[in-house]
């Protein structure tokens, strides 16, 4: 029976994270990443981690994100929604 509550709460969470997720115009930090994101692979080693100083597995995933599914605002945010969400089973 808890597992079911869980589905539930855990369903919830994922439809309200991407609930207007394209209403608001991206900010200046996504803009950065998507530009990062946007390089190679290679450039993403030696730009990004001058620009960045994070470690540059996000911007990995990104960069295979943006490949797939385009740099639109609901497409770029999305990733980090999925992720995000992923994170509440930990909890």
């Amino acid at each position: 029976m808890k597992d079911y509550r869980l589905w539930i709460v855990f369903t919830a969470a994922l439809l309200l994270r991407f609930f207007n997720l394209s209403s608001e115009s991206l900010w200046l930090d996504e803009g950065l990443s998507i530009r990062l994101a946007s390089m190679t692979l290679a450039e993403i080693n030696s730009i990004g981690l001058q620009t960045d100083h994070n470690p540059p597995l996000y911007l990995y995933l990104l960069h295979f994100w943006i490949n797939l599914f385009g740099n639109g605002e609901f497409a770029v945010r999305s990733l980090s929604v999925l992720l995000n969400t992923a994170c509440l089973p930990l909890l």
